[in-house]
């Protein structure tokens, strides 16, 4: 069954979007040997919260 969106949830849905592109932009500037993923997750957190 297709169920249609909503323009509001379309509009979050983008926003989500952005959220993600930006969090996985700043992950990919601190991926390196050495860096732990709980590391990456409190970047991550960091990032999704600011928002």
């Amino acid at each position: 069954m297709i169920i249609c969106k909503t323009a509001h949830e379309i509009t979050l849905m983008r926003e989500a979007g952005k959220i993600v592109s930006a969090t996985l932009e700043e992950l990919k500037n601190h991926i390196r040997p050495g860096v732990t993923t709980k590391e990456l997750d409190a970047i991550a957190e960091e990032v999704i919260r600011s928002h």
